[in-house]
């Protein structure tokens, strides 16, 4: 028997509370799997998981299913893999991963699941290959790279302005770089970054006519996030969200005492709360720049915005949850659910996944949500696709096309997206969609790393390298947004365009379970090529 096959033997014991169980299973020659308490077939509380050779392969909590607080993940060698923290569902705050052995690889902060401050890329020698900052998922700004082979080469990741170039300012005296950013006939424009008197990114945002404009973020000494909010010519605007102890919360800037002075050089002055230090950072920002500090500064002229002259595509590693005792104990269920025979109803455990009612067919989905686009032009018609080309829909004019809105990867790979596809996927449902003339194209929101871990759940039992249908990057939510289902990461939506690119169809989930199977599918398509 394989020894990565999942034992026959689980062992359940009465857990001390009397309202879970403790759960162990063992890989077929006896040793750990994994083990943990259950409570309504739910993982809750510390759970460990160990790899077929004995070492442990990670550890950490679930509230519910949800992986949450503090977690680590080892090699199968033993060396760490990664740690970090989850918060709703999604990595929040400090990550940091290491290569098989032991050698770092990355580190840097999260903000419900997006990358922010300053984040560190290394090769397998620990030296560092990357380093800049993200912006809400973003690289931004001024990122150093190198081969580890030459000199470092400084790219700007943008916003790109024509005309401009970029400026760097020291601190007097050949200190620490203090202001990065962009000039054009003298005044700031596009983005701006503040370090402190370390070099450590403080705060990035837009100028505009050569005062602080849009939205502007603020981040601590380690890189964690500080604040973010709107500035409106050079003063702050609305609600911010300010991080207190790693949690953030609704603050209004204009209620708090103004920033302290400053002296000459920039320097921080120390005891700031966090709110002072914000307010501080700004005003440093909005400082203008006098002719001695342009004259230290050094002015490059901005890199062209040519695919081989910007940063590389840049992510955080992925790192997901190991599967949960009820995803693989109702995975084939959804899989039967979804396809071309599905039974009169989903399977008995989908409303408790997320604590909302499950529909009894596949006849219902959010129709208030679905009915907003019937009749309307698709929203968005480039993406990237998985293979690296790019695909207008345009192109697909004359067809019907099938849109499958997958929900992305959040914590971890979807159970519900794995299944939904895999039925697609299956000679009969595949075949009706062929014969019937539909192009089908899966869009996966968010990174697109995350299409690699999906990728290795769908080749679990000896399926092919990937789905038989190609896959559209969202990364940036912007299909999910125009769409209005943006639902940790997103609602699972199926569309149905026209030959005209409109849409005739559409089922928008109400739970990340809700989905029309590929028979509801099949038939709604059947249906527009009847009508005259």
């Amino acid at each position: 028997m394989n020894r990565t096959a999942l034992a026959s033997v689980v062992a359940l014991v009465a857990f001390v509370s009397g309202c879970a169980t403790e759960h162990r299973e063992t890989w077929p020659d006896g040793g750990p799997r994994r083990s943990g308490a259950l409570r309504s077939g739910r993982q809750v509380g510390p759970w460990s998981y160990w790899w077929p050779n004995g070492r442990l392969q990670a550890s950490g909590d679930y509230a519910e299913d949800a992986p949450t607080g503090h977690w680590k993940y080892f090699h199968d060698d033993g060396s760490p893999d990664a740690e970090g923290d989850y918060r709703d569902e999604l990595r929040d705050g400090y990550w940091q991963w290491w290569w098989r052995g032991g050698g770092p690889r990355a580190r840097g902060f999260f903000a419900k699941g997006r990358e922010v401050g300053l984040w560190t890329f290394l090769d397998e020698q620990g030296r560092v290959v990357r380093q800049g900052e993200f912006d809400d998922g973003h690289p931004v700004g001024r990122w150093i790279e190198s081969d580890g082979s030459g000199a470092p080469r400084e790219r700007w990741a943008g916003p790109d302005v024509p005309g401009a170039v970029l400026v760097v300012e020291s601190a007097p005296e050949g200190g620490a770089v203090r202001r990065i950013g962009l000039v054009r006939d003298g005044r700031r424009v596009g983005r701006w970054s503040v370090r402190d008197s370390h070099g450590a990114p403080w705060l990035a945002g837009d100028f505009v006519d050569d005062a602080p404009q849009g939205r502007w973020i603020a981040w601590n000494p380690d890189g964690s996030p500080l604040a973010s909010g709107d500035v409106k010519a050079g003063r702050t605007a609305g609600e911010w969200r300010l991080w207190i102890g790693g949690v953030a919360r609704p603050w209004r800037p204009e209620s708090s005492a103004p920033p302290p002075s400053f002296d000459p050089g920039g320097d921080v002055v120390l005891g700031l709360t966090p709110e002072e230090s914000m307010l501080f950072g700004l005003h440093l920002a909005a400082r203008p720049l006098d002719p001695a500090a342009l004259a230290r500064a050094a002015v490059v002229p901005r890199v062209p915005a040519a695919a081989d002259a910007r940063p590389k595509a840049l992510e955080a590693p992925i790192q997901s949850p190991p599967s949960t005792v009820r995803d693989e104990r109702v995975a084939q269920e959804f899989v039967a659910a979804y396809g071309m025979h599905p039974p009169s109803r989903l399977p008995a455990t989908a409303g408790s996944y997320d604590n909302v009612a499950t529909p009894a067919s596949d006849d219902e989905g959010d129709d208030a949500r679905a009915r907003r686009w019937l009749g309307r032009p698709f929203p968005i018609t480039q993406f990237r696709v998985a293979d690296g080309r790019t695909l207008d829909l345009a192109s697909l004019k004359g067809k019907k096309v099938l849109i499958v809105v997958l929900r992305g990867f959040a914590s971890g790979v979807c159970v519900y997206c794995d299944a939904q596809t895999k039925a697609l996927s299956a000679d009969d449902a595949r075949g009706a969609l062929l014969d019937l003339g539909v192009e089908t194209l899966l869009v996966y929101p968010g990174p697109e790393s995350g299409w690699e871990a999906f990728l290795e759940a769908w080749r679990r039992g000896g399926r092919s390298a990937q789905p038989p249908y190609p896959c559209l990057f969202d990364k940036d939510l912007e299909l999910v947004n125009a769409l209005g289902i943006p639902e940790r990461l997103a609602l699972p939506t199926s569309l149905i365009l026209d030959e005209e690119g409109i849409v005739r169809f559409a089922y928008v989930g109400r739970n990340a379970a809700d989905r029309p199977s590929a028979r509801r599918l099949v038939e709604a398509i059947r249906e527009l090529r009847a009508r005259p």
